[in-house]
């Protein structure tokens, strides 16, 4: 409102320190007391203006905590949106980093599978030694790791004559990323012991006829980037 006689506004002390019980009540036997004038009391203020002065700073005090609160609260928010995932055989999950070189950044990590169930029996990785593949989503800025792994509905040999077991082929028919690695789409390469060990025969992988068979399944893989 307009100040009725031209006189000079209470100004907020901005370096108030916060103290409890501080606001004066005009006792009934005070006299009225205007300020500023020289010899008033509260260092010239006046009793009438002791309390509206101490208010004043301590409005301006909390003000000025709340505009600290609402950038900060501002930065939470913005941090916590980079928080999302989607969950499922094939997924992901996005993080907020403060990275010591980029700054503010969003890490990406995404998991998958290529389904082998009923894939055309032993000979489907023997035939097909590259399986291409997209990511959930495309990596935004770079990908730095893929690694691939046998998924499988069990570990023992049901003909050993004829198959190998997910351990052996472990050991023996090797899953390998293909690089350049891409933010998108990427291919897995199976690599046959023969390509290693040309004195070695390769056994055929036993790649399950259905979910509940033994065998292979697929091929799992789990991606890091940003």
């Amino acid at each position: 409102m307009p100040n009725p006689t031209a006189s000079n506004y209470l100004q907020a002390n901005l370096s108030y320190v916060w103290t409890d019980g501080d606001v004066y009540e005009i006792a009934q036997t005070d006299q009225q007391e205007g300020g500023p004038a020289t010899g008033a009391s509260f260092n010239g203020l006046g009793v009438d203006n002791q309390p509206h002065q101490i208010l004043l700073n301590k409005i301006q005090y909390t003000h000025a905590k709340q505009l600290v609160d609402e950038t900060n609260i501002s930065i939470l928010q913005a941090f916590m949106a980079l928080f999302v995932c989607k969950m499922g055989v094939n997924g992901y999950i996005g993080l907020g980093a403060q990275d010591l070189s980029l700054g503010q950044v969003q890490p990406f990590i995404q998991w998958g599978t290529i389904n082998l169930v009923g894939a055309g029996g032993p000979q489907e990785l023997i035939t097909q030694w590259k399986f291409t593949f997209n990511f959930p989503m495309a990596f935004p800025n770079a990908i730095y790791a893929l690694a691939p792994y046998w998924q499988a509905n069990t570990s023992h040999d049901q003909d050993p004559s004829a198959t190998q077991s997910l351990a052996a082929a472990q050991s023996s028919w090797v899953l390998e990323a293909m690089t350049p690695l891409q933010k998108q789409t990427n291919s897995i390469l199976v690599s046959p012991p023969q390509l290693r060990a040309p004195t070695i025969p390769p056994n055929p992988i036993e790649v399950a006829l259905s979910p509940s068979d033994d065998g292979i399944t697929g091929i799992g893989w789990s991606a890091i980037g940003y």
